[in-house]
């Protein structure tokens, strides 16, 4: 539906507040919270090795069902999803009756 919009943000390195104000651009949607609520994987908690965690960020709009999910990548130990950056990955348009 956005594809051509999203592939332009993917693997950029920016704040949630940035994406979430990206992603009300490009749909022309108002989203409930502009820095979406972020979700960590179990499975990568068990891989002690890797220096950096993916996880994801779902935003959901105030007037539809519809969710967008980023699948976004930090450095082990990110704490603050409020102000740092992060890698954006993927971004995924769901579509919700």
């Amino acid at each position: 539906m956005h594809e051509k919009e999203f592939v332009l943000i993917e693997g950029k390195k920016i704040t949630l507040l940035e994406l979430g104000k990206e992603i009300e651009n490009i749909t022309g949607r108002t989203l409930k919270v502009t820095t979406g609520e972020v979700r960590s994987w179990p499975s990568e908690a068990v891989v002690f090795d890797r220096k950096s965690n993916v996880n994801q960020v779902t935003y959901r709009f105030n007037d539809v069902n519809d969710i967008i999910d980023a699948t976004i990548e930090v450095p082990r130990g990110f704490k603050d999803y409020d102000t740092d950056p992060v890698t954006v990955k993927l971004l995924t348009y769901i579509r919700r009756a």
